[in-house]
């Protein structure tokens, strides 16, 4: 009788479990958020600099420098290089960025590849529209593109959030080929790639690292609080984009979560503060350090992830705001009773 009665009640457990996670679909299907007016423009800088008259190239810095302020400062001095707004040489260095013929024929790909961006304009629109229903009291970013001689994919300075175009332009580009980048590089340079790599910077500037205690079990929970974040906000795109795993990848850390997971407590790289460790398990590579060379590079981003969704659904009760703000990583370990 007893053990009948356990597995009715497993039984019971498992049917409100199902229950549970239909209705949290069903919730999700409600959202109206028709009502979370979201108007979201993509302003054309590349566009505005490539196609601007030389000879009102003074007015024309003296406007980017008013309605594009931050943004402006970091393009010229950081991005392109070009040496501060109030130097004399600035006007000059700006133009020959401009007619330079390499950056030429990259705005003229870049026109190819983004005629409109109507498309990129709606997508992060979805996301925004999401973002408002769990944050409604934070602001949005202004987005705004650029060309940066494939220095920066995307950047955040105050509240704009840039766009380098050039940096999308499909991994087979012909530029990227004469650049000599490796593979493991290309493979994230393609359009659909764009939206998610933009909301990763921004919401890294919005939800900063908690560096109080650096070690490597901080960095992949932080790392795995944006991705987890991202998922909410771009809910039809698919989790190895989130990534910037391939396919393949994304099996492979699937089918390799745990013997991963275990590696790092056995060899007691978990809490390591080492930064060279640290880089060589969570920094861009062609495969990780200490993995087989199938593995992609910072593949254990995935248990950081895992260990986030745990924590989430175990503690239904917390708002997503308050999953964002916890920097306490040791405790959101504790708490998701991970064990893959």
């Amino acid at each position: 009788m007893l053990i009948i009665m356990i597995k009715t009640f497993k039984h019971i457990l498992f049917l409100l479990f199902i229950l549970s996670f239909f209705s949290c679909k069903n919730e999700i299907a409600k959202k109206d958020l028709r009502n979370i007016e979201i108007r979201t423009e993509i302003v054309r800088f590349d566009k505005e600099l490539f196609l601007l008259n030389p000879d009102t190239l003074s007015q024309a810095i003296t406007g980017f420098n008013t309605y594009l302020t931050d943004f402006f400062e970091i393009f010229s001095y950081y991005i392109i290089n070009i040496g501060n707004l109030n130097e004399k040489s600035f006007e000059g260095n700006l133009l020959d960025f401009i007619n330079d013929q390499q950056n030429q024929e990259i705005f003229e790909e870049v026109m190819r590849v983004f005629p409109d961006l109507s498309a990129l304009e709606n997508e992060f629109e979805q996301a925004f529209r999401l973002y408002k229903y769990y944050f409604p009291n934070e602001d949005l970013p202004e987005l705004v593109s650029y060309i940066g001689g494939f220095n920066y994919p995307t950047f955040t300075v105050g509240n704009f959030a840039g766009i380098g175009l050039d940096m999308y332009l499909g991994v087979e580009n012909v530029f990227y080929t004469n650049l000599g980048l490796p593979d493991y590089q290309k493979k994230n340079l393609y359009p659909e790639k764009l939206v998610s790599d933009v909301l990763s910077n921004w919401l890294n500037e919005k939800y900063p690292f908690n560096d109080s205690v650096e070690n490597l079990l901080s960095y992949i929970v932080h790392e795995g609080k944006l991705v987890y974040l991202i998922d909410k906000l771009l809910p039809k795109q698919d989790i190895e984009v989130k990534f910037g795993y391939t396919s393949d990848e994304l099996k492979w850390v699937k089918n390799n979560e745990k013997q991963m997971w275990f590696y790092l407590i056995e060899n007691k790289l978990i809490y390591s503060s080492d930064i060279l460790e640290i880089r060589k398990l969570i920094g861009p590579a062609p495969y990780t350090s200490y993995f087989t060379n199938e593995s992609p590079g910072r593949a254990i981003l995935w248990n950081g992830y895992m260990i986030v969704s745990e924590f989430a659904s175990r503690n239904p009760e917390l708002s997503l705001s308050e999953i964002m703000m916890n920097t306490s990583y040791q405790k959101i370990l504790k708490d998701s009773r991970y064990n893959p």
